[in-house]
């Protein structure tokens, strides 16, 4: 008795039905403050692998960025450390 099986052609078979969406968002891995007018805001960082970055702090003030007093983000303040 021969064994047949009923397979499509391999011109017919697509893999649309398992493809994921190609739309891809990048994670939010720091919080953001609330918005607020004419403010835009950044991360700085200030130190890498437990030592200061001196060098990053200095060359993002001199490019013109000011540092946010916490006070006046309490809602930032969840996610402030201690140390």
């Amino acid at each position: 008795m021969a064994n047949t099986q009923n397979r499509l052609d391999r011109e017919l078979d697509t893999r649309a039905v398992a493809a994921r969406p190609t739309h891809w968002k990048a994670p939010d891995l720091l919080p953001e403050p609330n918005p607020r007018e004419g403010w835009k805001h950044r991360w700085i960082r200030v130190s890498m692998v437990g030592l200061a970055d001196a060098k990053n702090i200095s060359s993002s003030l001199r490019e013109g960025y000011e540092f946010c007093k916490a006070e006046d983000y309490p809602e930032m303040m969840m996610h402030a450390v201690a140390d």
